[in-house]
């Protein structure tokens, strides 16, 4: 997913009621999605700034 490099994690996605925690590096965020992210508080805003944009 490309946030790694962010210093922050995707610990878990919902994607139609269904959860799925650590994904792996492959899985493409999907509309609708609601992630959960690990990082320190800058990274984490950045990191939505970035996925709000479409990146």
């Amino acid at each position: 997913m490309g946030l790694s490099s962010l210093g922050v994690r995707v610990a878990a996605i919902r994607r139609k009621g269904i959860r799925q925690v650590s994904p792996d590096a492959e899985t493409e965020l999907e509309a609708g999605d609601v992630i959960v992210l690990l990082g320190v508080p800058g990274d984490i805003a950045l990191a939505e700034l970035i996925l709000l944009k479409g990146g």
